[in-house]
């Protein structure tokens, strides 16, 4: 049954971050308690798998930068939440000069 959650693990709709990150953490420490183990790259992999299409250009530059070996899940998660906060406004669109238009002032 396990095994088949992991699998079949996607992000739920409207679900955020947080909550797919705890559904996974349930899910890997069950597998603990039975002794059988995932890789931390083998997790971020399932976890990159379920996000939006809008996602797709974060999840290749956290691929590209990072060593998902030594990458520890909690700053992923992190790297993700702050992504989704800034609305997928990344530091790149940012030094480019494609800034979110903000209200200008009275």
């Amino acid at each position: 049954m396990l095994v088949y959650q992991y699998e079949l693990f996607k992000m739920l709709p409207s679900e955020s971050i947080t909550s797919m990150f705890t559904r996974m953490t349930i899910i890997t420490n069950s597998f603990d308690a039975l002794v059988m183990t995932y890789t931390n790259a083998k997790i971020m992999s399932k976890i990159f798998r379920p996000l939006p299409k809008t996602w797709e250009a974060k999840v290749m530059a956290i691929q590209e930068a990072k060593d998902l070996t030594k990458l520890l899940l909690k700053e992923l998660i992190g790297s993700l939440i702050i992504y989704k906060a800034l609305g997928g406004l990344t530091l790149l669109s940012r030094v480019i000069g494609f800034e979110r238009a903000s209200p200008s002032p009275l």
